[in-house]
């Protein structure tokens, strides 16, 4: 099976970093194939190339903030080109699924629906503005083929109490302390 890792995650000093990166190891230890994209080269590139993954980088800008208009402008040009290169790539590696590693980056979800690739996405954050929150629980529930929430708190605040066979929930360990570098956090 070849499954694809979309992240943007550039250290490995978060815990989505981490627990994204047992998941390859674990894929690549029993006979799969991982592919990664990542935005840029970066630290996770030589980490991922190291254990055997395959790495790709693609552009995109990652939506941090809806106060800044300029950035906002440059997250919506960018949405449809990473689209679509991300669906082309999954096409030309015979990608069997898709992991979005953030419920940020939809536009993984997007592109595994237009190159016909299932996906699964990761919830990790309770979003404090309530339509963003509302509209990113659509959008994941429209294009994923199973949402993994990483607490019932999340699955609580994102997606209500209802019940969702597609929506399901794991306890991620959060950051490794042995390798979590705090004078690396960025503020």
């Amino acid at each position: 099976m070849q499954v694809c890792f979309f992240s943007t995650g550039e250290s490995f000093q978060g815990g989505a970093e981490r627990c994204q990166e047992i998941i390859v190891r674990h894929m690549i230890a029993t006979g799969h194939t991982a592919h990664v994209v990542l935005q840029k080269p970066c630290e996770l590139s030589e980490r991922y190339q190291a254990i055997g993954a395959r790495v790709h980088h693609l552009y995109w800008q990652h939506l941090q903030t809806l106060a800044n208009p300029l950035h906002v402008l440059k997250y919506l040009f960018f949405l449809p080109i990473i689209t679509i290169r991300l669906a082309l790539l999954l096409r030309r590696e015979r990608i069997d699924l898709l992991h979005v590693n953030e419920i940020l980056d939809f536009q993984g979800l997007a592109a595994a629906r237009l190159a016909g690739v299932p996906a699964a996405v990761f919830v990790r954050i309770i979003l404090p503005n309530r339509l963003i929150r509302g509209a990113l629980a659509r959008v994941a529930r429209l294009l994923a083929h199973r949402v993994v929430c990483v607490s019932r708190a999340v699955h609580r605040e994102v997606f209500g109490a209802e019940g969702d066979t597609k929506v399901c929930v794991i306890h991620d360990g959060g950051p490794d302390y042995h390798v979590f570098d705090p004078a690396r956090v960025e503020p």
